[in-house]
């Protein structure tokens, strides 16, 4: 239960890559609370449409729409776990994927009928902007945790 290794076939030049059982819940926590990150940005893009739709419906067609990203992530896994040049494919899967949750909650927003007399265009606009904000501020947080537990495990060596 220290991690999972893969490579190192004996027919392959590969080397043998461990991966710490840590960085693989580290990475589950990142993704689910970036999927959650998503659900509440489609209900903050309804909301400033001015529909009220309760936290659980919203999730529920979030995670209706988001069903494609299990076959992509499968597929992903599938490249990753072949080897032998299959990386890259991987990794273009996985940026699809990526795009696909950032793009979600705009997706939502655009599909939302406006209740108030603003245009639909800026009111769509401002939800680009807090789309931006809100994953780069994401990512720096989870870069931020990242580097110190990096830290704190190197100097712990």
């Amino acid at each position: 239960m220290t991690g999972y290794s893969y490579g190192g076939n004996p027919f392959d030049d590969t080397p043998s890559v461990t991966v710490p059982l840590f960085h693989w819940v580290y990475c589950s926590l990142v993704v689910l609370a970036l999927l959650y990150l998503t659900v509440v940005l489609c209900c903050i893009g309804g909301y400033t449409h001015g529909v009220s739709v309760p936290f659980r419906e919203t999730h529920v067609r979030v995670s209706q729409h988001l069903m494609p990203l299990t076959l992509i992530n499968l597929a992903s896994l599938l490249f990753a776990a072949l080897g032998n040049g299959t990386f890259i494919p991987s990794l273009v899967l996985l940026a699809i994927g990526g795009l696909m949750v950032f793009v979600t909650p705009l997706a939502y927003a655009a599909r939302c009928d406006s209740r108030h007399g603003l245009d639909r265009v800026w009111v769509w606009s401002a939800d680009l902007l807090i789309c931006l904000l809100s994953h780069a501020t994401f990512w720096f947080v989870a870069w931020a945790i990242l580097q110190g537990i990096v830290r704190i495990v190197v100097a712990s060596m």
